[in-house]
């Protein structure tokens, strides 16, 4: 029993562990997009160019235009909205699988 309970606090601490990984990971990406942001505005200002970004996101007739390091990239309106849909339907769907097993563990 001791080594069960042994090896079920090490899977715990590991799985702690690798969420903290994870949650710095993804802080860290955050500051280098946020930082390159930055660096861009302030070279923009600088040198008194408008064109070249290296993120923007803007909206004209229903299409998304996303600039992301000099490549356009046009998307509709309706296919975000598809894909939403799709994530919101996936989710209820995932949300009600596990409220079904955990009704299913408990009687």
């Amino acid at each position: 029993m001791d080594s069960r309970m042994n090896r079920y606090e090490q899977k715990r601490k590991y799985r702690r562990i690798r969420r903290k990984k994870s949650v710095v990971i993804i802080g860290i990406i955050c500051l280098l997009i946020v930082g390159i942001i930055i660096v861009d505005n302030s070279f923009a200002e600088l040198m008194c160019i408008n064109k070249k970004k290296v993120v923007d996101i803007s909206c004209f007739n229903n299409k998304y235009i996303i600039e992301l390091f000099g490549k356009v990239h046009i998307i509709e309106k309706e296919d975000i909205l598809q894909c939403k849909e799709l994530i919101v339907q996936k989710s209820i769907n995932v949300i009600d699988y596990f409220k079904k097993a955990l009704d299913s563990i408990i009687n």
